[in-house]
């Protein structure tokens, strides 16, 4: 669980994944939003090339496999060129999982950064 109790205010992470030129891969795996108010997610393209980022969330109480039939993409998939970065804000509010995938070209690196809040 990312926050504990209605208490816990904040929580940040990061990471990192490479892709491999032929599909999406998991850049955040399914993580528990039930206690949160908001997260906040920032996507770094550190290659030259673009990369395709897709937000997904779900009420199921499962963690069924990203980006499947449970799940349902929160937005427009978000288009991260070259050497830049993309900054996304999303209530949660009734979400029970987040999780995020990317795809770019083989080897290419995506760098994540997300905050957790719940205010």
């Amino acid at each position: 669980m990312v926050l504990d109790n209605y208490g816990d205010r904040f929580y940040s992470t990061s990471g990192s994944v490479a892709a491999d030129g032929s599909t999406y891969k998991t850049l955040i795996p399914a993580t528990d939003v039930k206690l949160v108010e908001r997260i906040s997610l920032q996507f770094i393209n550190s290659g030259a090339a673009i990369q395709k980022v897709i937000v997904y969330g779900t009420l199921d109480t499962g963690t069924s496999t990203l980006g499947g039939s449970r799940w349902s993409q929160i937005g427009d998939t978000i288009t991260v060129s070259g050497t830049t970065a993309s900054l996304k804000s999303i209530s949660t509010t009734g979400l029970m999982f987040v999780g995020v995938t990317c795809s770019g070209t083989n080897t290419q690196v995506m760098d994540y950064n997300m905050l957790v809040q719940n205010l």
